[in-house]
């Protein structure tokens, strides 16, 4: 079971996007609509940071620890699991067979006498990391029957065709406290940007400052909550 985050790692973390996100929000204050605002700017800075201590520090308390396990634990459970068709010295292992890749599981389909049995042994399993099936650049026939099981197994999961292998990933679970992070790092200096950008070209009007400001956290809320992997 993952440990939670906890009331003060979460407090600190929230204090600190408030310091980020409030200096830019500072910053687009004063670059819109003139210096003679600073201490409103500084007000705003401020309240910036305790509204963030107090609204996030409870969110991202009740998170979990975020942390991958190794691939190398990944790669002893799928020997395991593929332990029933080893071939022997000189034929299909899981010993040389099976490996880590860095990003995930390596396995290499050459050499077996069974290669879509392995697949669809791996197939009545869920998918947990990512593994990447090897093919030999004369197996582009065993590739495509392959691809065509991993595709029907696995509609929710990302498959992927290379040139020389294919590629399963994890169904990916929107972790919270990761996307709340993300939003109040992107979204100020995209605020920030939009908010100067529009009232450099719309001048002295303050629906140019608005319009900026909503179309750099729409923005921003875009990239933060993209889920390509």
């Amino acid at each position: 079971m993952q440990e939670k985050v906890g009331w003060r790692r979460a407090f600190s973390a929230s204090v600190v996007l408030g310091l980020y996100s409030g200096f830019m929000i500072t910053i687009g204050i004063l670059s819109s609509i003139g210096t003679e605002y600073f201490l409103e700017a500084f007000v705003t800075w401020g309240s910036v940071i305790v509204l963030s201590a107090l609204i996030l520090t409870p969110i991202l308390a009740n998170g979990r620890k975020r942390g991958v396990e190794s691939s190398v634990v990944f790669v002893e459970k799928y020997r395991k699991i593929l332990s029933d068709y080893n071939e022997g010295k000189g034929g299909w292992r899981t010993l040389s067979h099976v490996r880590d890749s860095g990003s995930g599981v390596l396995i290499t389909l050459s050499n077996s006498s069974n290669p879509l049995l392995i697949i669809e042994k791996i197939a009545s399993n869920d998918i947990d990391c990512k593994i990447i099936f090897r093919f030999s650049k004369h197996e582009t026939d065993l590739r495509d029957r392959v691809l065509k099981i991993l595709d029907e197994r696995f509609v929710e999961n990302r498959v992927q065709k290379k040139a020389k292998s294919i590629h399963v990933n994890p169904i990916i679970e929107i972790d919270r406290n990761s996307i709340v992070t993300k939003i109040l790092m992107i979204c100020p200096p995209l605020i920030l940007l939009g908010t100067i950008g529009f009232s450099e070209m719309i001048p002295n009007l303050l629906i140019s400052t608005i319009l900026g400001f909503f179309v750099g956290g729409f923005l921003g809320g875009l990239i933060a909550t993209n889920r390509l992997h």
